[in-house]
C-alpha cells in the first residue's frame, strides 16, 4: 500500500489534537510497504500519540518515510519533546513499562510493546533514540518482501 497516504491519513486525525497543543506535524518520504495497513496504522498511531502527549506546545513532530532501494523501508516518528530517561531506553518496549508514571497522564505501558510485536510480525523490528530536554525518534523497520516477513 502507499505508506505516505497511509501516514497522511493518521496524521489528519491526530491533526486537531496538535493543532491544540500548538503542534506542529510534518510527513517526509514517499514509499510503498508490504504490510497489514490496519497493523501498520496502529503502530504509527500509537508512535504519534506518545509523541504529541511528550511534546510542548509550539514543538514539531515529524513523521518520516524511508523506502530507498532494497533496505528494509522504515517509518520514523521524530519529536522535539522531554525525552526519555537513558536508563529507562532499555525498557521502553516492555509490556507494562511506564519510565515515569508521574508524568504520564494515561495509558497501560502496552503503547510501544504493542509497536514493536507489531514490527516484529512483519519481520521487522523497533528501534529508540532519545535525549533528555530534545526529543526522541523511534524507527519502525519493515521487512523488505514478503519472503522476510514469511521468515518470521
Amino acid at each position: 500500500f502507499d505508506a505516505r497516504a497511509a501516514l497522511e491519513k493518521i496524521a489528519s486525525y491526530f491533526q486537531p489534537v496538535a493543532d491544540e497543543r500548538g503542534v506542529t506535524l510534518t510527513i517526509d518520504g514517499e514509499g510503498q510497504v508490504l504490510a497489514d495497513v490496519v497493523l501498520f496504522e496502529r503502530a504509527v498511531s500509537n508512535l504519534l500519540e506518545n509523541a504529541l502527549q511528550h511534546t510542548p506546545a509550539g514543538g514539531a513532530i515529524t513523521l518520516q518515510l524511508n523506502t530507498v532501494g532494497d533496505r528494509a523501508p522504515t517509518v520514523t516518528i521524530s519529536d522535539n519533546g522531554s525525552g526519555i530517561p537513558p536508563g529507562d531506553l532499555a525498557r521502553v518496549f516492555d509490556r507494562f513499562y511506564r519510565a515515569d508514571p508521574s508524568r504520564s497522564v494515561q495509558g497501560s505501558g502496552l503503547g510501544l510493546a504493542l509497536v514493536k510485536s507489531i514490527a516484529e510480525l512483519h519481520g521487522g523490528a523497533a528501534t529508540v533514540t532519545s535525549e533528555m530536554g530534545r526529543g526522541t525518534s523511534v524507527t519502525l523497520v519493515l521487512a523488505r518482501n514478503a519472503e522476510n516477513a514469511a521468515a518470521k
